[in-house]
């Protein structure tokens, strides 16, 4: 009878995944990622931003980062304040890619236009110009 019910109970534990070690995700992380879900207004992510400690590159159990759920939810003003409040666009997060990979393969080109522009500018910025040294300047 007692082989009988440890049997039961590890079937019970198996079926609800209770043996598996949990990843406990901070309140703080799960607060920012509902702010981007919930599409609060950018001036509410970043008054929370800057009052919390916040890692902006913590990747979720689902292995999305913050950055990745505001680029793929078209999400275009926590996106801006993300990447001025310094996340990581070169990360790699799921499937060996980074977050203009996985909007590149968004087929509604439309909607993710100004997402893809605001990526490749985080990625790729523009040098500055060379400031102008009195010897460049040429006198006819």
């Amino acid at each position: 009878m007692t082989y009988k019910k440890v049997v039961l109970f590890l079937l019970a534990i198996s079926s609800f995944n209770l043996l598996a070690p949990a990843r406990v995700v901070p309140q703080a992380q799960r607060r920012v990622r509902q702010y981007i879900e919930l599409r609060r207004a950018p001036s509410n992510l970043q008054r929370f931003l800057s009052n919390n400690n916040v890692d902006l590159n913590y990747v979720y159990p689902d292995g999305k980062t913050i950055l990745t759920i505001a680029a793929l939810s078209a999400n275009q003003g926590a996106l801006e304040v993300l990447l001025n409040k310094g996340a990581d666009p070169h990360q790699i997060v799921r499937d060996g890619k980074n977050v203009l990979e996985l909007v590149n393969e968004k087929q509604d080109s439309d909607l993710y236009t100004s997402i893809r522009n605001l990526l490749n500018h985080a990625m790729n910025p523009r040098p500055r110009p060379r400031a102008t040294v009195q010897s460049d300047i040429v006198y006819r």
